[in-house]
């Protein structure tokens, strides 16, 4: 493993984009990793393409206050274009340090689609590639009209 903070992306045909995260963060690779996180997600949002997203930072032997910090107010700012791009997204995490890094990062900005954390790779393409829990749109306001018809006999 190296000593240096380093990322890297791969997109499966099935429609799943895994972001692997290994080393200690610093702020000038976190903050180049947020950039073109950002990039990435606006051109598949042009392009009108949605994600399943497996973010792995189970191979991140630090992960500082600052660069949690950097997370959290990424996502807080880019919320409309998460919502957009990513259908649902898994995190890999195999230490209590991550786990909590995690919760750090989702403390700042809840999630605004469904969202586990893994223990294993594997585990992770199983629940994004699994059934989703979550109702879309159309269905919350299909069953509300159901609900209320009933409601109104």
């Amino acid at each position: 493993m190296s000593d240096l903070f380093h990322y890297e992306r791969k997109e499966y045909s099935s429609g799943v984009v895994l972001w692997r995260l290994q080393g200690p963060s610093n702020p000038s690779a976190w903050a180049a990793l947020l950039n073109e996180a950002t990039q990435w997600m606006s051109e598949q949002e042009s392009r009108g393409k949605r994600w399943a997203f497996i973010i792995d930072p189970s191979e991140m032997t630090k992960v500082s206050a600052a660069a949690r910090r950097m997370a959290g107010e990424w996502r807080r700012t880019n919320m409309p274009l998460i919502a957009n791009v990513c259908s649902r997204a898994c995190y890999v995490a195999d230490s209590p340090m991550i786990r909590g890094a995690i919760t750090a990062v989702l403390w700042f900005a809840q999630p605004v689609v469904d969202v586990s954390v893994r223990a294993t790779k594997e585990e992770a393409f199983a629940w994004i590639t699994g059934p989703s829990d979550r109702k879309t749109p159309q269905e919350v306001a299909a069953a509300t009209r159901e609900g209320d018809a009933y409601f109104t006999r």
